[in-house]
């Protein structure tokens, strides 16, 4: 039930979510349980032909988020060394909650566009983390999801094709 609570305000993007996980340590759980489903959403949503396809994509959307937390974690750690990396990738996890909704890229005709939509969600999403975690200008924070994003994507273009 906790999980579902934190997902309802991951989703409206309330900042305050984020300086509560990073305080508490007890949100692990919770974040990896949004992550994967997240994950296979997204992979269903991507690849819904069949089994072989999914698995694939729950692999490509996997290897997307772990690089495009690497970058992030990577930027964020020389901007300020005071970062509690396992707090912090709680928040990350927590911060792809909108992946969630890749599943209706298999809804004909708008699928595309629900998609960038999503996407541009997710990435504002990871920018209020960093603001959160950081205490950075949300602007900063964009530029650096938006630069994760960028390997995210390609990644997937190049796994998924």
């Amino acid at each position: 039930m906790r999980t579902i609570y934190i997902l309802k305000r991951a989703l409206i993007l309330d900042s305050g979510l984020y300086g509560e996980i990073e305080k508490n340590e007890d949100y692990r759980k919770d974040s990896i349980k949004i992550v994967a489903i997240a994950i296979m959403l997204s992979a269903v949503g991507f690849k819904a032909f069949n089994a072989f396809n999914i698995i694939a994509a729950i692999i490509s959307v996997s290897i997307g988020i772990a690089l495009w937390s690497g970058v992030v974690i990577a930027v964020s750690y020389k901007l300020s060394t005071r970062i509690n990396v396992n707090a912090f990738v709680n928040c990350l996890l927590v911060g792809f909650s909108p992946m969630l909704f890749n599943i209706f890229y298999l809804t004909p005709y708008a699928g595309f566009y629900i998609s960038v939509v999503v996407f541009l969600w997710t990435v504002l999403s990871i920018a209020i983390v960093l603001k959160e975690i950081l205490e950075q200008e949300l602007t900063s924070c964009l530029v650096l999801s938006a630069l994760g994003s960028v390997i995210y994507f390609i990644t997937l273009m190049l796994l998924l094709g």
